[in-house]
């Protein structure tokens, strides 16, 4: 079974894993947990928390051991879980932590976090448009802005969608099911996702092209 990082799990582990096999849900652990944590990264920015996704969503998927071989994608399944654990973190910090001590955590510390974990992963990619006629040229990737700090100025619902689409290389139908939404709705938001990281990645050419006159 090929998980959603490119690396797989044979049929015979998954089921292993079902019937409770330790050393078999670690194999499936070690494909997963991965993607868990950087994606738990890249939408909160803080390591405890996205530890704390990753803890709670293998405990998730160990209770659910049973039932694994009836699930049509486990990386969907996986990614889904880790996505409710995320936004149940963000509800539970946004009642305790004022709105500026929050943003004002992500933008000191968020950031450079996430781009550590991150960067030797994603940052020298190469997106490309696919059928939507909007391109990224490489002149857009300067020294100074790449591709990983230009994902961190987007919304985290569009930073998501890079990340499963360019990291996990999640399937649209995929995504959609890990999301809840009709494949219609994320192909349009991805369309738009990449017009304003293309519109980010060229003002900030624009940026560096200017201090250097």
């Amino acid at each position: 079974m090929k998980t959603a990082s490119g690396s797989s799990v044979d049929r015979d582990t998954l089921e292993k894993a079902c019937s409770g096999d330790v050393g078999a849900f670690r194999r499936l652990y070690d494909a997963h947990a991965p993607n868990v944590y950087r994606y738990g990264m890249l939408q909160t920015g803080n390591r405890q928390a996205a530890e704390d996704i990753l803890q709670e969503t293998m405990i998730a998927l160990w209770r659910s051991r049973e039932k694994l071989s009836e699930i049509a994608s486990i990386s969907s399944w996986i990614m889904a879980v880790a996505r409710n654990k995320t936004i149940d973190y963000i509800r539970k910090k946004a009642p305790t932590v004022p709105i500026s001590e929050f943003d004002d955590d992500w933008r000191l510390h968020g950031p450079a976090a996430a781009t550590e974990a991150l960067t030797s992963d994603m940052a020298g990619a190469r997106l490309q448009a696919g059928g939507t006629g909007v391109g990224l040229p490489e002149e857009a990737i300067s020294d100074r802005i790449d591709i990983t700090a230009a994902l961190l100025e987007l919304d985290p619902e569009k930073r998501e969608l890079f990340y499963m689409v360019f990291y996990l290389d999640m399937s649209y139908t995929e995504i959609a099911g890990a999301i809840g939404i009709p494949v219609g709705t994320v192909k349009s938001r991805m369309y738009h996702a990449r017009r304003e990281l293309k519109e980010i990645l060229e003002r900030g050419r624009k940026s560096c092209a200017d201090a250097n006159q």
